[in-house]
């Protein structure tokens, strides 16, 4: 499964990504993807994306948005997905929730956790939280340690209070 939060740290991106996709005659459930591949005739193929083709993807409309080819030259998909990883450690999430927002699940509950369809509303919930912090301009992970959080700002997760430090 492939989840994202909707609401990023610019907004909501989701919801227009949504519209976009109907307007194209998009459907996951007949096309099987929420990422097809655009056939160079026009429409689209019936086959996912690689991963390739989705970080070119994305890199293009980061281009559209103002961001050089020398911003992006170490962009792909893993360093996106590092990215959300890294985020969730400078906000202080527990080692477990980053290594399930990775999905690298403890080999010793792999089973439990692939049968278990809601293991991820916690994690995805906390990972909602940081990006809120981000958006809201609260958490600045790109700021020094002890920069990184706005002085006097009041961070509230989703399930009380964040005191468990890697």
């Amino acid at each position: 499964p492939i989840v994202a939060p909707v609401i990023g740290v610019t907004g909501d991106w989701g919801t227009p990504w949504m519209r976009t996709r109907k307007a194209a005659g998009l459907d996951a459930k007949v096309d099987a993807t929420i990422t097809p591949v655009g056939a160079d005739t026009g429409g689209w193929h019936a086959v996912p994306m690689t991963t390739e083709e989705f970080a070119n993807a994305f890199r293009s409309v980061l281009v559209r948005r103002g961001a050089t080819d020398d911003d992006l030259k170490n962009v792909g998909s893993h360093s996106l997905k590092v990215t959300c990883l890294s985020w969730a450690g400078k906000f202080g999430l527990n080692r477990d929730t980053r290594r399930m927002l990775g999905y690298h699940a403890d080999p010793a509950a792999q089973v439990v956790e692939t049968y278990s369809r809601d293991v991820m509303a916690k994690p995805l919930r906390q990972l909602e939280a940081v990006i809120k912090e981000i958006r809201e301009g609260r958490f600045h992970p790109d700021s020094t340690r002890s920069g990184a959080f706005t002085v006097d700002s009041e961070i509230t997760a989703p399930d009380g209070p964040l005191t468990e430090l890697p």
